[in-house]
């Protein structure tokens, strides 16, 4: 049998933004998170050569959700790359009642966060072995240096 589509239902407020407007900065302190109703919100970083791509969240995406938890600064700028219809959370408690509302949502959500922490985890590893000296030192060589009393474990594969 096959399953239509479910469609979200909530009583939470929505709002629209045209193509290209800002949804936030990079920076700007949060303290909510956005479900996509409709179209396409670009997430990127700002660096000197200009903007780099983190992410493309489309219908029934989401963005924004470690603020829900944790208001702080974003890390991240987000963009409307068409008119995108968002419905606004504001707090763990509003996300709990969502995501109740919207039962079949829950694998999808709990898919995307799984994905989320693995990159996240594969880059915090990339950064850990460039940040490591190289294999071919020893530990004599590593404590040579006047002052420096910083303990480093070398681990090979």
């Amino acid at each position: 049998m096959i399953h239509p589509p479910k469609k979200i239902e909530t009583n939470f407020p929505s709002i629209v933004f045209e193509e290209e407007a800002m949804i936030f900065t990079e920076g700007d302190f949060g303290d909510r998170m956005y479900f996509v109703l409709n179209g396409k919100v670009k997430l990127y970083n700002t660096t000197d050569q200009g903007e780099k791509q983190v992410g493309m969240i489309e219908k029934e995406g989401f963005f924004g959700e470690q603020q829900a938890y944790i208001p702080s600064k974003r890390t991240f700028s987000a963009k409307a790359m068409s008119e995108v219809k968002l419905i606004i959370l504001k707090s763990k408690d509003e996300l709990e009642v969502f995501m109740s509302e919207n039962r079949w949502l829950f694998g999808k959500v709990m898919s995307v966060l799984g994905d989320r922490i693995v990159k996240a985890n594969e880059l915090l590893a990339m950064k850990k072995a460039s940040e490591m000296p190289a294999a071919s030192q020893t530990q004599d060589q590593l404590s040579s240096t006047p002052g420096d009393d910083r303990v480093v474990k070398v681990v090979r594969h």
